[in-house]
């Protein structure tokens, strides 16, 4: 009987497509002569192990270059002095933004547009790597680009062709012995530049081959619901709407009622605009009295309306608390949400978890089990530090009263089991866990830390 699971890499599923027969076009940022050799700032910091940098392209630029709406399909970058170290992990991700200037990284929905399969060192001129997931641009909003890589040596930076722009477009951190794809910043700060690496994008416009290079070709519809069906709703209690709307890439909802609202001049400047990442609506209405909710939605190509009235009032009952979570088997370092589906309008909240800790009073290393970003808000994350079954329980409150439930060995945290993270990670001897390599429960396996790895799982397992 086998003892060892051999991980020799990744399994990828890939969608191959083609772009020969559609008009693609190359764009080019930036036609200064001068260079960029900073580490954090280049997009190959390989004077480093690891490096992330975000590069910011605003929407006049892009749009002066003729770059509208449509797929973003490869990023180039003119390589001028290069160096011996090759680079792994090389890895490339867009985002729409609406920030004009970077004096951190930026966070939003990023698209992961390139990874590397294999190591590579740039020979010099324009390096261009083919996108295998285009970004569709929308034509709204400036655009954000991460690169990232994760090298196990350094060898002296690679420099690239950049041009000065008016405003803080390049922000970016370095170190070794890190993760330079993961979240967050690296140990070395290299901090904010005007001088941004000159970049060629190649692009398919909106309506040019198959599929039309763009979603969102047509006027959007816009349609939203009530949650729960619901037109009556309580003061002081959130309540979300829900956005059914089809082919919108931005969205704009507004209250009648609202301070200064009905004063507006019939634009978006009265409207809350939703991440399209997001979506539903949710507010809390502080007074009583009917009010009209619109939702507009909009897209290249037109815009689209949708209004409801709703009711607010005081509720003349105590609160029935409930509530769920979609995944009650976790492991140690993972993080659940917890939905309020409480009725009758509460207005406060208090989450908790019996017990909160096992093992706390005589472990100083054992961290107890919490509610982020606190235990008193309507929708908080379980984090899971410590394992065992365990009873989540709610208290609620309005204006009438008070009501609790709990739920009894609700959910499971089983524990973590690190592999392959460091050179004694290789063997367990539980009985049971979530294994967990260097990249933790959120992130990918770093082969570049520990290459290929071999696990024993002692005595054999039952099942994996």
């Amino acid at each position: 009987q086998f003892k060892s699971i051999v991980f020799l890499g990744l399994t990828l599923m890939l969608t191959i497509f083609s772009l020969e027969s559609q008009a693609q076009i190359i764009v080019q940022i930036g036609t200064g002569t001068g260079t960029q050799a900073n580490s954090g700032h280049t997009p190959y910091s390989t004077n480093w192990e690891d490096g992330k940098v975000h590069y910011l392209i605003t929407k006049a630029e892009l749009n002066a270059l003729g770059l509208t709406a449509g797929q973003i399909t490869s990023l180039a970058f003119n390589v001028t002095a290069t160096s011996p170290q090759s680079i792994s992990g090389f890895t490339i991700k867009m985002a729409h933004t609406t920030s004009t200037a970077l004096s951190g990284y930026l966070t939003g929905t990023f698209t992961t547009c390139f990874v590397s399969s294999t190591a590579f060192n740039p020979a010099g001129g324009w390096e261009t790597h083919n996108f295998t997931n285009p970004f569709l641009y929308d034509d709204l909003s400036n655009i954000v680009i991460e690169v990232c890589f994760d090298n196990a040596a350094w060898n002296g930076n690679k420099t690239v062709q950049s041009s000065t722009t008016t405003f803080s477009s390049v922000f970016g951190t370095y170190q070794d012995g890190g993760v330079g794809c993961a979240p967050g910043s690296l140990a070395n700060n290299a901090g904010s530049s005007t001088e941004r690496p000159n970049m060629r994008l190649g692009y398919i416009p909106a309506g040019s081959g198959p599929g039309g290079g763009n979603p969102f070709l047509a006027p959007p519809i816009s349609s939203f619901a009530y949650d729960k069906g619901i037109d009556t709703v309580w003061i002081n209690s959130p309540y979300a709407f829900v956005n059914n709307s089809t082919g919108d890439s931005a969205s704009y909802w507004r209250v009648e009622g609202q301070p200064g609202a009905t004063q507006c001049v019939p634009n978006y400047s009265c409207y809350h605009q939703i991440s399209n990442s997001v979506r539903n609506f949710r507010h809390t209405f502080i007074d009583t009295g009917s009010y009209l909710v619109t939702l507009v939605v909009r897209n290249r190509t037109g815009s689209d309306s949708s209004s409801k009235w709703v009711y607010v009032g005081y509720p003349s009952k105590k609160p029935v608390a409930n509530f769920f979570m979609d995944k009650l088997t976790i492991g140690v370092s993972e993080q659940i949400p917890a939905y309020d589906l409480s009725e009758n309008g509460p207005t406060s909240w208090q989450w908790t978890v019996n017990p909160e800790c096992r093992g706390c009073d005589t472990d100083p290393n054992i961290s107890p089990n919490d509610f982020l970003p606190t235990a008193g808000v309507q929708l908080p994350v379980l984090r899971a530090r410590n394992a065992g079954k365990f009873d989540v329980c709610l208290k609620v409150w309005n204006n009438v009263g008070m009501d609790s439930i709990c739920k009894k060995d609700y959910v499971e945290i089983i524990g973590g089991l690190s592999m392959c993270a460091s050179a004694g990670d290789t063997m367990s001897t539980q009985p049971e866990g979530y294994v967990y390599d260097n990249g933790g429960p959120n992130q990918p396996y770093f082969p570049s830390i520990m290459g290929n790895c071999y696990y024993t799982i002692d005595p054999c397992a039952s099942s994996v």
